[in-house]
């Protein structure tokens, strides 16, 4: 598959030389940010990202990945303004890799056939010399260290930026999970003292130092691995299930976790990669286990990043067909404090999952307030009890879990128990009315799919 086609049924080549231009000028934009972070640049780098993302049958659906990533990258920079972090740093010159490797290949490169004043900003001033002189899209996110930690460089006015492009026509209409674009008001430039975000924590940081550079070379070479775990049913038929739980072997052989990744990922910006790998990966799986008349179920964690991507549902249902594999043998994996603090990106995107048959379960699920408010307003089918309820030491304790139990059956919700490690808490988990348990008392993780269920 050639990821980075336009597609030719679109039959409206102004439209199509419309995208082409402000595709183009978004990459102009983001080089620009990597010499000098402004707010009003990062705020239209924002509104092309979103206008583009929304063109949806026109530009690749890998393109449109691509670009409602930037969008979901830029947007937590702008409400309320803020000086980026040099974890958003990080994430942003991802996204923007991306969206110039996946460009048309008749997309001007950044800078051609722009005007003398424009290259060099408001009243012909010289870039300086860390600037992207000599450099040809699209740009490594090294490239993008040396230009954001590099020597400070004067950047033209963001007025030199604007163009007037004319809107598409209005045969074409937005993806449903992303707004209608509409021209924002100039923001103020933030004080970098006062608006900086929280730095990461020195283990934090020696964390990421350790670990990015081999996580990125995995990433590219495909040598990141999913381990397995089965999810044992407590009663009724046995089904083959089991959740599938990133690692990484390093060169010196030790193997890392996904409690030990994720964060790194996290702070670097590759949550989406690693989502988008996992999913194909554990589709490709599915469909080989069928053909050789061995069904299985896999659960797949994705992040929030993925789950306000307004293309997801599309790319799961492409997946789903290209490799034959219906969809309810995957579920889709959210953790509930992800699901709290976007509840309208993640009910929009639990609904279209779901409606393609596949399964959405919420993770450290617990008694209390949120959870109340999930049941009463996010649909999904199961969830994966928090560590807490698995403290059955006490009758209020079991109390406790039996009557959050029987409230998610109430509401047609099965219940998975995880980490259980003894039989005693296995026991005391099927009295409470658990459905599905897995833990080392089932069998620890590995990379072995060949778990006998009955």
């Amino acid at each position: 598959m050639v990821p980075h086609d336009v597609d030719p049924t679109a039959g409206n080549s102004l439209l199509q030389s419309q995208l082409s231009r402000r595709l183009s000028r978004l990459q102009r934009r983001g080089q620009r940010l990597a010499g000098n972070w402004d707010i009003n640049w990062l705020t239209l780098l924002g509104e092309d990202a979103r206008f583009l993302a929304a063109a949806n049958g026109v530009v690749s659906s890998e393109l449109g990945e691509a670009l409602a990533a930037l969008d979901a990258a830029v947007a937590p920079l702008l409400d309320p303004p803020r000086v980026p972090d040099s974890a958003s740093r990080d994430r942003l010159a991802a996204c923007l890799h991306d969206v110039a490797r996946l460009a048309p290949p008749d997309v001007p490169a950044a800078g051609a056939g722009m005007p003398d004043a424009e290259r060099s900003g408001a009243g012909g001033e010289a870039r300086a010399a860390a600037d992207v002189q000599d450099v040809e899209f699209p740009m490594s996110p090294e490239q993008w260290h040396r230009f954001v930690y590099g020597a400070a460089s004067k950047a033209p006015s963001p007025a030199a930026e604007v163009e007037n492009v004319a809107p598409p026509p209005v045969a074409v209409a937005a993806a449903p999970t992303e707004p209608s674009v509409v021209a924002a008001a100039p923001l103020p430039q933030p004080e970098a003292e006062a608006e900086a975000e929280t730095p990461a924590t020195p283990s934090e940081t020696a964390d990421t130092d350790r670990l990015l550079a081999p996580l990125r070379s995995a990433i590219d070479d495909d040598r990141l691995l999913l381990w397995f775990q089965p999810i044992m049913a407590m009663r009724g038929d046995a089904i083959a299930q089991f959740q599938a739980l990133l690692r990484l072997r390093d060169a010196d052989g030790r193997l890392y976790t996904a409690g030990e990744l994720v964060p790194v990922a996290e702070r670097a910006g590759l949550l989406s990669t690693i989502d988008r790998w996992s999913l194909e990966r554990c589709i490709a799986l599915v469909a080989e286990r069928a053909r050789a008349g061995q069904p299985i179920r896999l659960f797949v964690t994705q992040s929030l990043q993925s789950a306000r991507n307004g293309w997801a549902a599309t790319r799961i249902d492409r997946l789903l067909g290209e490799q034959g594999v219906a969809a309810q043998a995957i579920s889709l994996e959210l953790h509930v404090a992800d699901a709290e603090a976007a509840l309208q990106d993640v009910s929009r995107y639990a609904d279209t999952v779901r409606a393609l048959g596949c399964g959405f379960v919420l993770t450290d699920f617990e008694a209390g307030d949120v959870a109340e408010r999930l049941l009463d307003t996010l649909a999904f089918d199961a969830v994966r009890l928090s560590p807490r309820h698995l403290r059955l030491t006490d009758a209020p304790a079991r109390a406790e879990l039996k009557a959050l139990v029987d409230r998610l059956h109430e509401r047609g919700r099965r219940v998975i128990a995880p980490r259980v490690d003894g039989a005693g808490v296995a026991a005391a988990l099927y009295g409470a009315g658990v459905d599905f348990v897995q833990g080392n008392f089932v069998q620890p993780v590995n990379d072995d799919l060949g778990f006998d269920f009955h």
